[in-house]
């Protein structure tokens, strides 16, 4: 892949990126810019990503960004375009199927100009984009709605329901946007009915963990990844109220005097093995077991037999 120095052309100068651009950029795209210019514009994919430490899906999606922002351009993509020129249609079906010259994660103006005019849901998509965050898109931004639809390949309405989904969540970033469905399309979601199904459990799970940041008294912080998986068993596995998490904090304090999620973990997943899912319930257990143990103790030391039963009984008639 032969990539050119868009101004210059043959030299190639770091050129200063623009605030809205740099502000968007993600460290995979920043580092394949530098390594793109350490390499004098002739690079691999699949080296660049083994060079990098990113796959190549993530190369190929830099260099959408890079492309989309004016930033380089691809030889390969010039030469598309004079053919273009010379009589070689761009139809809707390749915008859609990524079969034909925009088969790829790189698109020029003219190209998405093209698509917004033949390919109906595309042009929904972007529409649907600038009503959400309010302003009207560029060509990166553009690129970036494109490289879902025509690059990953997503329904058009599972990508609307994402960006509704981020935007529900105060984030309107196109890059956001492109980040989250891109993790929805690893996960193999392919349908809006799936889409409602993972988000659904997506808030349920939120909803659960803000309810125990609440409970420990850790609202005002982040969970780390070892107490996002606890908390997520007691959810998915010991389906634990939260009158039964409350619980279990009150038994962790009175322990060991701190709230600790690991030690409420053991507590929850000894009370789900043994059935119990209420205070009452976990109470009636334990005092049943310490009455056992009573009775047990009361025991020792005594016979556990009437010693009458070895003797004969005097006749008294």
């Amino acid at each position: 892949m032969k990539i050119t120095d868009k101004n210059t052309k043959k030299v190639f100068v770091m050129p200063k990126i623009e605030y809205q651009y740099l502000n968007r950029a993600k460290k995979a795209e920043l580092k394949l810019l530098y390594y793109i210019f350490q390499n004098g514009g002739e690079i691999d994919v699949k080296s660049a990503a083994s060079d990098l430490e990113e796959t190549e899906q993530s190369i190929l999606s830099s260099l959408a960004f890079l492309r989309g922002a004016g930033i380089i351009n691809d030889e390969e993509e010039e030469k598309n375009e004079k053919k273009t020129k010379k009589g070689v249609v761009i139809t809707p079906k390749d915008v859609k199927n990524g079969s034909g010259a925009l088969g790829r994660t790189s698109y020029t103006v003219k190209e998405l100009a093209f698509a917004r005019e033949n390919d109906k849901n595309f042009s929904s998509l972007v529409s649907y984009f600038e009503k959400l965050t309010g302003h009207l898109y560029n060509s990166a931004e553009q690129g970036i709605i494109m490289y879902l639809y025509d690059t990953l390949g997503m329904n058009y309405d599972v990508i609307m329901g994402v960006a509704q989904y981020c935007a529900s969540l105060g984030k309107t970033s196109v890059r956001y946007i492109e980040r989250t469905a891109e993790n929805i399309n690893e996960k193999g979601i392919t349908t809006y009915a799936e889409l409602e199904n993972y988000l659904g459990a997506e808030k349920r799970r939120n909803d659960y963990e803000e309810k125990v940041k609440k409970i420990i008294g850790a609202s005002d912080r982040a969970l780390t990844k070892s107490e996002k998986t606890h908390i997520a068993l007691w959810e998915e596995k010991f389906n634990s109220s939260m009158e039964l998490v409350s619980y279990a904090y009150d038994k962790t304090i009175s322990k060991i005097n701190k709230p600790q999620i690991s030690y409420m973990s053991k507590i929850l997943e000894s009370w789900h093995e043994n059935g119990l899912e209420t205070p009452e319930e976990v109470d009636g257990y334990y005092k049943e077991n310490e009455d056992e143990k009573k009775n047990k103790k009361s025991g020792d030391g005594k016979l556990d037999f009437d010693m009458n039963d070895f003797f004969e009984k005097p006749d008294r008639t």
